[in-house]
């Protein structure tokens, strides 16, 4: 049986960022939980910063993403 393939209309493959997705899922339901069943606000503030901070991290990385600043560094030591 064939799998479905996880691609958009342009070919992209979203199959690779399921990790982030998945990672801020999981910190996003700690932080709702823990701030449902300790009624304080900071966890959930405090595990969506931590949760969504990771994920853009990670998603980045993913893309090979590179900074600026960094690039125009290269550039200019070559």
């Amino acid at each position: 049986m064939d799998q479905p393939k996880f691609t958009s209309c342009k070919g992209v493959r979203y199959k690779k960022y399921a990790l982030p997705a998945v990672m801020l899922a999981i910190f996003e339901t700690v932080a709702v939980s823990l701030w449902l069943t300790k009624d304080n606000l900071f966890y959930l503030l405090n595990f969506s910063y931590i949760g969504t901070s990771i994920a853009l991290g990670v998603f980045l990385y993913i893309r090979e993403y590179e900074l600026l600043f960094l690039a125009a560094d290269n550039v200019r030591q070559k």
